[in-house]
C-alpha cells in the first residue's frame, strides 16, 4: 500500500504558490514555497535566498507561512522591505502578484505556475499599488 504525501500531487504543491526573482530583467529564479514554511532572505550564504548586495542586510526578511497565508516579515533590516513600493512594518500578508523589493533585487509571489508577465499585467490593470 502506498501513502500519499500531502504535497504528492500537483494540485497540493500549486496551492503554496512561489517566489520568482529576476534577474537581468528577466523572471528566472523560482523558489516553491510547498516544501516549507519559511523562506529566508539575505546576503549571507546559509540563507535560503542569497542578495549579494551590500544594502542587503544579512538576513533581511523572511517568507512565512502563518495560518494558510503567506507573509513577507521584514527583519529589523536597515534599507527596509518594499511590497508593491511601500516599506513594510515588520510583517506584510502577500497576495499573487505582489511584487517585493529587497536592496536591488525584485521578486515576486505568484500562486499558481504561469507566465510572472501575466500577473504583473493583471495586477498593472487592477489599481492595485504601484509597479517598480
Amino acid at each position: 500500500m502506498v501513502t500519499q504525501n500531502p504535497h504528492d500531487s500537483l494540485d497540493s504543491v500549486l496551492q503554496e504558490g512561489f517566489i520568482v526573482g529576476e534577474t537581468d530583467g528577466s523572471w528566472c529564479d523560482v523558489f516553491p514555497l510547498f516544501a516549507t514554511s519559511k523562506l529566508t532572505v539575505g546576503r549571507e550564504g546559509h540563507n535560503d535566498i542569497v542578495i549579494p548586495d551590500v544594502r542587503c542586510s544579512r538576513e533581511h526578511c523572511v517568507f512565512r507561512k502563518l495560518n494558510g497565508d503567506w507573509y513577507v516579515c521584514d527583519l529589523g533590516s536597515s534599507n527596509g522591505t518594499f511590497v508593491n513600493g511601500n516599506r513594510v512594518n515588520r510583517t506584510q500578508k502577500l497576495r499573487p502578484g505582489d511584487r517585493i523589493k529587497v536592496a536591488s533585487q525584485k521578486l515576486m509571489y505568484a500562486a499558481t505556475v504561469v507566465d510572472p508577465q501575466d500577473i504583473i499585467a493583471d495586477f498593472a490593470t487592477s489599481g492595485a499599488g504601484s509597479i517598480f
